[in-house]
């Protein structure tokens, strides 16, 4: 399983034998978790502004989140909290 950040691109077709569960947000940007074909991922929640993603596998939560570093972030980081 790989948990990909920035995602610009929604179609994942040349990465063979993975599915992709993408979550694109407003700025067409987001996240997305790639699994390999075979796992059964459940329970998908998205973030609309598309910096979160996560499924249950087997019981675990996956989650994957991006927040932005930096001094100049910190706004989009309060976004994230609310």
């Amino acid at each position: 399983m790989t948990l990909l950040q920035e995602v610009t691109h929604t179609e994942f077709t040349t990465i063979h034998d993975y599915n992709a569960i993408v979550n694109e947000g407003t700025d067409q940007r987001g996240t997305a978790i790639l699994a390999k074909t075979g796992l059964h991922l459940q329970n998908v929640k998205r973030i609309p502004s598309g910096r979160g993603i996560a499924a249950m596998f087997q019981g675990i939560w996956i989650i994957n989140i991006y927040a932005p570093s930096g001094a100049e972030k910190s706004g989009k980081r309060v976004l994230l909290q609310q």
